[in-house]
């Protein structure tokens, strides 16, 4: 997603997650906090989305994870360097999101895909950057209570 839209104002402390080790997984929660958290995603391309928010370490028993996306990274563009229209490049986001989901059942029990309830064309989409919705029958019960229904970005170490 682009910085401005999950930017909430102010100088900003920036926390990078690709430093912990070994495997970790979490979800940011967007929200005012004054710490904006980055991951390296999309490969060896090393993109570095940010978004200020909370962000909630998961248990380790999520991995591995079943990573669909490969190095795939979308913003406005296919990585591939392939013209899309917006729809076009809405869709391969939303499919990406949902094949995501469905190799791995065990976060699809926590979590939606945004298909349908949050618009996703401005939303950054890849490896260790996957925008959910948190399911109102969360596994994760206390966990999650107070975010059930809103829009995170699930992050994660990746191959790199």
């Amino acid at each position: 997603m682009a910085r401005e839209q999950w930017t909430f104002g102010g100088s900003i402390a920036l926390v990078e997650l690709w430093d912990l080790q070994p495997d970790f997984i979490g979800v940011i929660v967007p929200m005012k906090t004054g710490v904006q958290w980055t991951n390296q995603t999309g490969g060896c391309g090393c993109h570095h989305p940010a978004v200020e928010g909370l962000f909630i370490p998961m248990p380790s028993v999520y991995f591995p994870l079943e990573d669909p996306m490969g190095e795939e990274w979308i913003t406005d563009q296919l990585t591939s360097g392939d013209e899309v229209d917006g729809p076009q490049l809405v869709e391969r986001k939303l499919d990406l999101i949902d094949a995501f989901l469905i190799c791995n059942p065990s976060l699809a029990r926590m979590f939606d895909s945004p298909r349908g309830r949050y618009p996703v064309a401005s939303m950054d989409v890849g490896e260790a950057w996957v925008p959910l919705v948190i399911r109102t029958t969360s596994e994760c019960g206390e966990l999650f209570r107070h975010f059930v229904g809103s829009l995170v970005i699930l992050t994660y170490s990746n191959s790199d």
